[in-house]
């Protein structure tokens, strides 16, 4: 297991739209957990849930009722999906990748700016999953994978901090590293990659996660094309370096 935890990214400015958008997150897939209707209402877009499911813990539980309730898809539940989490691991998970990547992200753009960037995301990233698996996304992965594209855009060379944990012939082994976002990030693509391709997904989104990285890097790149986002003196973007300018 690999997460971030820091980015070398200097901030002159508070990212307080991150800031919100994470608490209304927490605050809202704790709420889905307590109350299973809501959050069927939330990710899968329903409102004539069945009474059956109000009495289960959590929302993987009262997934198999999708089978005799039809999902119902509403226009909202592409962007209110991302506000819904499976556990306390799941939510816990992709907030340590969103405050890390999204408040230099939030930095760049502007709190207006991050915002719509973050809801845009989600959308297009839900509707990756949708048009993929046929079933509404559950989580913020994808809106968040699409903040990290943006972020190798804009910040390419700049160093990701990581923390790992692994076994090795049963031993625990923990360590830190630290490495270009670039790099790391690929790793990550080409792990979902993989995933996707040998069927290894299970219920992790991975048509989510590269349809957002995607989208992100795109949009990276032509917001900086467009110069509507500029670097400052000591930083190199990934057009800089695609096009070898200093």
């Amino acid at each position: 297991m690999i997460l971030p935890y820091e980015t070398d990214v200097p901030f002159t400015r508070r990212p307080w739209a991150n800031y919100v958008l994470m608490g209304a997150t927490i605050a809202l897939s704790t709420a889905c957990l307590v109350d299973p209707q809501m959050a069927e209402v939330l990710a899968l877009g329903r409102r004539d849930v069945p009474a059956e499911i109000r009495d289960l813990p959590s929302l993987s539980e009262s997934s198999y009722f999708r089978q005799s309730y039809p999902v119902r898809f509403e226009a909202y539940s592409f962007v209110t999906h991302g506000f819904v989490h499976a556990g306390i691991i799941h939510l816990a998970g992709n907030m340590v990748f969103l405050f890390v990547f999204g408040n230099a992200v939030n930095y760049k753009l502007g709190q207006v700016g991050y915002t719509a960037a973050y809801l845009a995301m989600m959308t297009l990233a839900g509707g990756v999953h949708v048009a993929a698996r046929g079933t509404p996304a559950v989580g913020a992965s994808g809106a968040i994978y699409g903040i990290i594209g943006l972020f190798v855009a804009f910040f390419p060379l700049n160093q990701v901090r990581c923390v790992y944990f692994a076994f090795f012939r049963l031993h625990e082994h923990l360590g830190w590293f630290e490495v270009s976002s670039v790099w790391i990030v690929a790793f990550w693509l080409v792990t979902d990659a993989l995933m996707m391709r040998f069927d290894l997904a299970g219920n992790v989104a991975v048509e989510a996660h590269l349809g957002g990285a995607t989208a992100g890097l795109v949009a990276g790149l032509l917001l900086l094309l467009a110069r509507i986002v500029r670097p400052a003196e000591s930083e190199r973007t990934l057009l800089d370096i695609v096009c070898r300018r200093s």
